[in-house]
């Protein structure tokens, strides 16, 4: 490994320490409270070397919750691959959301602190969240629309749904309710939901699953 190569590496693995310790930090004392220092502290480096990176805390966190959102809509995008129903989408992108957040729920956690943060707000951090959802749901669209078109459900009101939905029982797990009880609410509410006569699924209570 060249010089060139091996300092970039060193920098990468810099930012990384960083990131991972202001993730930490965030959880754990909050967004207003939380300080340069105490990342710094974290992450075991001077604080020079963070503002060296990072100009400031808004653009630390603008750029963790960047990553987090890249991240987070990915495993939900994945959860809804090669479903073949409206209720199969549903439940498998509750089901990639909360194994998401069983894996690591300080991101969560710190996602809906920026989510909910009153005034003054991390604007860009929040802008960042907001744009990566909304490409999200183009994707998803783009993914699942003529499953539900051969179902006959709406694609709009359907990923209406479905987004609102999943974020409300994330925020529950956030709250500190089990997630394997929220998901096994959330899978007979997504079922009873989803195969009313209103829906034209045609599918069956026994569909739903329990995962």
């Amino acid at each position: 490994m060249g010089v060139a190569e091996r300092r970039q590496q060193e920098k990468e693995e810099r930012i990384r320490r960083i990131l991972q310790a202001a993730l930490r930090v965030f959880a754990h004392e909050g967004l207003q409270p939380a300080t340069v220092e105490a990342i710094a502290r974290e992450a075991e480096l001077g604080k020079g070397t963070i503002y060296y990176y990072f100009p400031s805390k808004e653009a630390l966190l603008e750029e963790l919750i960047a990553g987090l959102s890249e991240d987070y809509f990915h495993g939900l995008l994945e959860g809804a691959r090669g479903e073949k129903t409206p209720l199969g989408i549903a439940q498998g992108v509750l089901g990639q959301l909360l194994e998401q957040y069983r894996r690591e729920p300080e991101r969560f956690r710190v996602l809906y602190m920026v989510l909910g943060e009153p005034e003054p707000r991390p604007h860009r951090a929040l802008q960042t969240f907001v744009e990566a959802h909304f490409r999200w749901l183009r994707e998803l669209r783009a993914a699942v629309e003529g499953v539900l078109e051969d179902h006959g459900v709406p694609v709009d009101s359907f990923l209406y749904l479905v987004g609102t939905y999943c974020h409300g029982v994330l925020f529950e797990a956030v709250a500190g309710r089990p997630p394997d009880r929220l998901q096994e609410e959330a899978c007979r509410a997504l079922a009873a939901f989803l195969t009313s006569p209103s829906t034209g699924t045609g599918e069956g209570p026994n569909d739903a699953r329990s995962a």
